[in-house]
């Protein structure tokens, strides 16, 4: 166990701490009792469970957790010092329907909890460290209980409660935004919340048929900025040409979209090498050899955000986010097409 519980989690190392809590979990009965209960409230679930981390998917995802028993996996999700994205789960569920033909369990661990999201993140069951911690605790396994002490002297949990906050979501913006979705009609996904982005339509039409459908971000954003709560507001349509995360990488397509999006004078825009929060703008047709350093690549309107509408009236708002969406919706019908 020494060489299991190194120095790696001293820095809050995730998959090193994934690997730890599954060495827990795999040699103590009444950890891995205690893991299930939380994961799966409510429910009385067979003990009998398989362990694997870092589950490479045929699509080249990594699942942090995953406990295999007869008839229930689990997907866990583990966060320390990242936060919670609302779109991970999606190619994880996807992958153990393929392979195992059962809809999967979801669970998050993280250090605070929050509102979330997502087609299949808002279905996921929170599980905190301190939670983890308080029932790893009632355990008297020497392994278990030096998990426990660490958890504890490297802050990963800390024991002070915590409490699902009030969802920073405007309710009328996830109103509006499902009217929208409603109106338009054959679209799979739905609204999300990201740490890092406003509240969002995340979709595509189901009908397209591609390896990843979900090629418009439809942001409801605030005039203030990204972090922005209250106050005008407009629309803002990204069209995504590649997502690292939930893609394909197809160098033939991203030329032939762009050329073709670059007919309706959009801007295009790509990632900083590496990174997924930087970015800078490129030019069409684009050329990109290569998925190495590229984490996403989008086109948007210029001007991007749509505000010629009337705020305080709720039939003005979505009629506009209709018209701006369907827009979206139609030039990647055209790329397809295309």
């Amino acid at each position: 166990m020494s060489d299991v519980l190194g120095t790696s989690i001293y820095s809050q190392d995730e998959d090193h701490a994934t690997k730890v809590l599954a060495h827990v979990l795999a040699n103590d009965s009444l950890a891995l009792k205690a893991f299930v209960h939380l994961a799966t409230p409510g429910e009385s679930l067979q003990q009998d469970w398989e362990i694997q981390t870092q589950v490479e998917t045929d699509r080249g995802h990594a699942i942090d957790l995953l406990l295999l028993n007869g008839n229930q996996p689990i997907i866990v999700e583990v966060k320390i010092r990242d936060g919670i994205r609302a779109y991970q789960f999606d190619p994880y569920s996807k992958y153990v329907e393929r392979k195992y033909g059962v809809i999967p369990k979801l669970t998050w661990l993280v250090k605070k909890p929050r509102q979330v999201f997502g087609t299949n993140a808002k279905n996921a069951v929170i599980v905190t460290w301190n939670q983890l911690l308080k029932s790893l605790e009632v355990s008297t396994n020497s392994e278990t209980v030096r998990f426990c002490q660490q958890l504890k002297q490297f802050g990963i949990a800390n024991l002070i409660e915590e409490h699902l906050p009030a969802s920073s979501l405007q309710p009328r913006s996830v109103r509006i935004l499902e009217a929208i979705q409603e109106q338009i009609g054959g679209l799979e996904g739905g609204v999300e919340e990201n740490t890092r982005t406003p509240i969002s339509l995340h979709v595509g039409r189901k009908e397209w048929n591609m390896h990843w459908n979900r090629r418009v971000w439809f942001y409801y954003q605030y005039l203030g900025g990204l972090r922005q709560q209250t106050g005008p507001f407009g629309f803002v349509c990204h069209l995504i040409l590649y997502n690292k995360t939930m893609d394909e990488f197809c160098p033939d397509r991203l030329f032939k979209w762009s050329q073709i999006m670059n007919s309706h004078n959009l801007r295009f825009e790509r990632n900083v090498h590496g990174k997924w929060n930087r970015g800078f703008e490129i030019h069409a047709p684009i050329r990109i050899e290569t998925k190495v350093g590229l984490t996403g690549a989008f086109a948007e309107r210029i001007p991007k955000m749509e505000i010629n509408f009337d705020t305080k009236s709720d039939v003005a708002v979505i009629e506009a986010g209709v018209h701006y969406l369907n827009w979206g919706l139609n030039i990647i019908d055209e790329c397809i097409a295309g």
